[in-house]
């Protein structure tokens, strides 16, 4: 999920982003947008996010680039 993830974002938005992915042995998702965590598998009910919060996060990344 994390790796389809990062190449969704990637695709989008080339390199107006940079993507980390650090693997972890307990199934950890975290999103962060310059310092800020904006997605927490752990504080999400444990599940992996279904693609309206994913197109949420999307739309969180393009404005954020856009303000900046």
């Amino acid at each position: 999920m994390a790796a389809w993830m990062a190449t969704e974002f990637w695709a989008e938005f080339k390199e107006r982003l940079a993507i980390t992915l650090t693997p972890a042995l307990d199934g950890t998702l975290e999103v962060y947008i310059a310092g800020e965590k904006i997605l927490d598998r752990k504080g999400e009910d444990g599940e992996y996010p279904e693609m309206r919060r994913i197109r949420d996060i999307r739309k969180y990344i393009r404005e954020s680039i856009k303000d900046s």
